[in-house]
């Protein structure tokens, strides 16, 4: 995490980060990522807002669970 932070003055921004959009939160899913913040935040320089741990959760996500377990899961989640 530490490494994909880049400061430029004010709130360090995460490395590649091309643009803001807003998603949808589900309560227990945004009080993980505050858990996550604040366990990584004592290591850290720069403590990460919630959307960058939110964005790199993602990023992690989408490179580690092969392309058919995800559509597998979102269909059983979503038919």
């Amino acid at each position: 995490m530490e490494k994909m932070l880049q400061s430029s003055g004010g709130r360090p921004s995460l490395e590649g980060k091309t643009s803001q959009v807003k998603i949808p939160k589900i309560a227990a899913d945004w009080k993980k990522l505050e858990q996550l913040v604040d366990a990584i935040s004592p290591d850290t320089t720069h403590k990460p807002s919630i959307g960058q741990m939110a964005a790199v959760v993602i990023n992690l996500a989408l490179h580690r669970i092969p392309e058919n377990e995800l559509k597998d899961a979102l269909r059983g989640k979503f038919a």
